[in-house]
């Protein structure tokens, strides 16, 4: 094309319009191409509005407001909520999970990312004085991940992170930032479908999709050491009681890439040993087509599914009767992740194919949920148009973003090279 610019790869249709040009869908939305006969044509947007982010894997930084999401196909985004311009893609490629280390350096928040594999992994400082990207570190890991690989970062210290090596049978992890790593046996010959620290950062939990892993770990030396391990099948992700380690909550179902089909819940109230199915038949989780993430806000597990993002209903007994919705507003789409900030109060959920969405006040709101006091409503993160200078010609040049294929001929401004970060910003429409 005229200026080298190309729709999404993942393509799903196309079709001729009247006058000639083409019109394709694909998994970033929707494109145009200008004169298709020859090479002075360019892909354009037709996106307006569309949140079609497929996003694995969502991370919180409570110090800029940020979110940092990785996606599929499109690489690792971070975002400041708020504020409009501040969208940058800090890789491409399909993006992995993703953390955020806002405690450990006085002058830095680190974000950790990779691509597919973890062929790629690093982490990219953003100064907390000028809120400004300064350094970007590519670390050269001593084994691959898998696809979307199996990792985590301790809560008690955020230079620690471990992952699970794609050969299943090692767990390397970092106590400097992932400048060095440690390799220990994983003990199992399965892949971990997901792994997470405990609040103290004492234990280390992991899932395979026929079993349930407990490790010991010591913040301070970095030894790992198997506990024990219990079959628990297909269950895919979970979540642990921040004040209390023995609560586990698993998530299970039919495997997807990131998340289950026809999710069923199970509890453990003693460290992983013995498990209770508390799916309960009929009820939310039990009707939801897809699920994939749990999530605690305090004491409360929340459980992401199609049907919204659900708290169990107990009776007198402590015995869950049913699951109920927590707040309006969110699509109708797979959930893939979840994280929740104390500080800030905030939840924030990752999708598959509809972006990331966030709710405030989110221990509020689960308080009220509890009681079926309804009302609250999650918001889409949203990247607004970017404003060019007024001054700038009226061209069909476009850069390549990930939801953003171009527009028709004369009705969008020049995006200057320069000027528009790698990421996906829709171009505005002239008024």
């Amino acid at each position: 094309t005229a200026s080298s610019s190309a729709p999404h790869a993942d393509s799903r249709d196309m079709e001729w319009r009247a006058d000639g040009v083409i019109l394709e869908a694909n998994d970033g939305g929707i494109a145009i191409r200008s004169s298709p006969s020859d090479n002075t044509g360019d892909w354009y947007g037709l996106c307006g509005n569309m949140m079609v982010y497929e996003a694995h894997h969502v991370a919180y930084d409570p110090f800029f407001n940020a979110v940092f999401f990785g996606n599929q196909d499109t690489g690792s985004i971070r975002h400041v909520i708020g504020s409009p311009n501040s969208a940058l893609s800090i890789t491409t490629a399909d993006g992995n999970r993703c953390f955020a280390d806002y405690t450990t350096d006085p002058d830095f928040v680190w974000y950790y990312g990779g691509t597919q594999n973890l062929g790629t992994f690093y982490r990219a400082g953003y100064r907390k004085t000028t809120g400004n990207f300064e350094q970007r570190f590519d670390i050269s890991l001593p084994v691959n991940g898998h696809f979307l690989s199996a990792m985590a970062m301790n809560p008690a210290n955020q230079a620690i992170l471990a992952y699970q090596s794609s050969s299943n049978t090692i767990i390397a992890v970092t106590l400097d930032r992932a400048v060095s790593f440690t390799q220990y046996s994983s003990n199992v010959i399965s892949n971990f479908e997901d792994i997470f620290f405990t609040d103290d950062g004492n234990f280390l939990y992991a899932f395979t999709g026929s079993d349930f892993v407990k490790y010991s770990f010591n913040p301070v030396t970095g030894v790992l050491a198997l506990i024990f391990m219990t079959s628990i099948s297909g269950v895919r992700r979970g979540a642990v009681d921040p004040s209390n380690s023995n609560i586990v909550y698993a998530v299970g179902g039919n495997r997807g890439i990131d998340y289950v089909r026809r999710p069923f819940v199970f509890r453990s109230l003693d460290g992983g040993l013995n498990w209770e199915d508390v799916t309960v038949t009929n009820s939310l989780v039990d009707t939801a087509s897809t699920g994939g993430a749990a999530v605690f806000v305090g004491s409360v597990c929340l459980v992401g599914t199609s049907n919204g993002i659900l708290i169990a209903e107990e009776n007198t007994a402590g015995t869950i009767t049913g699951w109920i919705s927590i707040a309006e507003g969110l699509p109708k789409a797979i959930v893939t992740h979840m994280v929740y900030d104390i500080t800030d109060g905030i939840l924030v959920i990752s999708t598959m194919g509809r972006g990331i969405w966030y709710l405030e006040e989110a221990m509020t709101v689960v308080t009220a949920a509890g009681s079926r006091r309804l009302g609250a409503s999650f918001r889409s993160i949203k990247v607004p148009p970017k404003k060019f200078p007024d001054n700038l010609p009226k061209t069909n040049y476009v850069r390549r973003v990930q939801a953003v294929v171009i527009q028709p001929d004369d009705e969008f401004e020049k995006i200057p090279p320069d000027d528009f970060p790698d990421p996906f910003i829709p171009v505005p429409l002239i008024p």
